[in-house]
């Protein structure tokens, strides 16, 4: 039976309309901005010392609010156990404790307790770098002694840090003390003692005084699962060379972090020209435990059989 023209045009009009729509569709799907992933390595990796960092120098990227990072440390004949915590968004602390071999004046193991804060000053915006400043072992025997001023910038999977460092930052390659404008004696900085009696102690005539020196590394993230670090270190590890031996070749460090699973880290590092050092960083966020799967989750539901009828 033929189809009337009117009634073929219609059913024309109708097949053209629900494709259009539906390619229509299809397009408005296809243009909408894809989800962001998050970025695996957002938060900062701990170094050597424990804290957020590159190997041996620190980085200004605060870890998230109430993260609790636990590292264990072998840096040639140092053994080093740190607990590093978000106290606030911008303020965070560390203990650590430390065994170097034949450091002691005696000849024996030298075993050390110190602590760290640091403080962010400015988050990292779109054209501008994260900021800290920062005590190290401002409350120990002052073997680790050391004060900083850091900015960390991230451009795509890159991210750059560059500072000044006064104490043992300012051992290697240092310069005049650029704070020496304001008071004379910024310049010079009491010499080093280990005084047992006194650990615990805060060392404030020290701080930020005596030599500077500048600082830097660069972190390139190869994959969801690998960090690779290279940095240059302004700490000469002069008591160390003198006291135990340790061999100072090179101001250039370089690393790889593998991430085992989303809370646990695993490094190793080249330092100096002369030391293998490896790092263990455990994560755990107290708030939140649920972020870092891995054995504290909450057990899922039994199945319960349900009774017949």
């Amino acid at each position: 039976m033929p189809i009337p023209r009117g009634g073929l045009r219609a059913a024309l009009k109708t097949t053209v309309a629900r494709r259009l729509s539906a390619g229509m569709c299809l397009l408005a799907i296809g243009a909408q901005p894809a989800v962001p992933q998050e970025d695996p390595w957002a938060r900062p990796t701990l170094n050597y010392m424990g804290v957020p960092g590159l190997l041996d120098m620190p980085s200004a990227h605060p870890a998230r609010d109430a993260d609790l990072g636990l590292t264990l440390s072998l840096v040639g004949g140092t053994r080093r156990g740190t607990m590093h915590f978000q106290i606030a968004p911008r303020l965070s602390g560390v203990f650590r404790y430390s065994r170097v071999e034949s450091f002691d004046v005696s000849g024996s193991d030298f075993y050390d307790r110190s602590f760290d804060i640091r403080y962010l000053l400015a988050e990292e915006g779109r054209y501008t770098p994260a900021v800290s400043v920062g005590l190290q072992d401002f409350g120990g025997t002052g073997v680790y002694a050391a004060e900083y001023l850091v900015a960390t910038k991230t451009f795509g999977r890159l991210r750059a840090t560059g500072g000044i460092g006064w104490g043992r930052f300012g051992s290697y390659n240092g310069f005049t003390n650029p704070l020496g404008v304001f008071a004379e004696g910024m310049k010079t900085r009491p010499s080093f003692a280990i005084d047992a009696a006194e650990a615990g102690s805060f060392d404030a005539d020290s701080w930020f005084r005596g030599d500077a020196a500048l600082f830097g590394g660069l972190q390139y993230v190869a994959s969801d699962r690998l960090l690779l670090t290279a940095e240059y270190s302004s700490d000469a590890y002069a008591q160390e060379s003198s006291r135990a031996g340790f061999e100072h070749n090179s101001p250039l460090n370089f690393g790889a972090s593998y991430r085992l699973q989303d809370n646990l880290d695993l490094s190793a590092a080249w330092l100096y020209g002369s030391t293998f050092a490896v790092n263990l960083t455990y994560t755990f966020n107290p708030k939140t435990p649920n972020d870092y799967p891995g054995g504290l989750d909450q057990a899922p539901r039994a199945v319960q059989v349900r009774a017949p009828g």
